[in-house]
């Protein structure tokens, strides 16, 4: 059995705006960036904490949930529903590697 760490956020409240219409188990996961679409509305993606246990990504938006199977996906459907752009996406991408590379 893996031994969770215990990390402590501090979220501004901009960002906790962006957050009031979702639920996130931050023992699992970890937001990766949210992404304003509206002065309402963000999208949060959101990546497991351990990827080679959990391998489902989520994105929230307006109050919904939107599981993947891989960051690949997830990121596709970003750029199709034009939430991201291509650019955005591989800058995301890039975060995505450097901080599973550091083991969160």
């Amino acid at each position: 059995m893996r031994k969770r760490r215990n990390k402590h956020m501090n979220i501004d409240k901009k960002v906790a705006h962006y957050l009031r219409n979702t639920w996130i188990d931050f023992q699992t996961f970890y937001i990766l960036d949210i992404v304003p679409q509206n002065k309402d509305d963000a999208v949060v993606i959101l990546c497991p904490l351990y990827p080679t246990e959990d391998k489902v990504f989520f994105v929230w938006y307006q109050g919904k949930q939107y599981p993947y199977q891989s960051f690949d996906h997830m990121m596709d459907a970003l750029i199709e529903c034009r939430h991201i752009s291509l650019r955005e996406a591989d800058s995301l991408k890039k975060k995505y590697i450097n901080t599973n590379a550091k083991e969160i």
